[in-house]
């Protein structure tokens, strides 16, 4: 006996369906871990460069005598796993004038370890 109206799939179609859809998604879980990983790296890039840059604008505020000449590797309170040194020289220009020179290494997590961003900036006496 046949029957023509059978309503549903069988085990054959059920199964080549799901071979149809696991064949489309892996590759994409695969780019999904890549865009995280890809997201994560550049956000603590950014969050490096910004706090740089404020410590950066902090030191050029200070009158030049107070620009330190060295701080060592010190932790960031409000970022965590990020720290930041602090590297100045003074020059003597020819004009008498005077000049620091500042570098600021902003040392933050990357997943391959600890990822350093430097900013260098002058400061001049007045």
């Amino acid at each position: 006996m046949k029957y023509f109206n059978q309503k549903g799939l069988t085990l054959v179609e059920v199964l080549f369906s799901m071979l149809l859809l696991s064949i489309i998604l892996i590759p994409l879980m695969g780019s999904l871990t890549r865009s995280a990983y890809v997201y994560n790296t550049s956000s603590n890039q950014t969050q490096a460069v910004l706090l740089a840059r404020q410590k950066m604008e902090e030191i050029k505020g200070l009158p030049y005598q107070n620009v330190p000449g060295l701080i060592p590797k010190t932790p960031i309170n409000s970022v965590a796993g990020f720290a930041y040194t602090v590297n100045s020289t003074e020059h003597i220009l020819s004009t008498g004038g005077k000049l620091k020179i500042v570098c600021i290494t902003v040392y933050y997590p990357a997943p391959q370890g600890e990822s350093i961003y430097q900013l260098t900036g002058a400061v001049s006496g007045r």
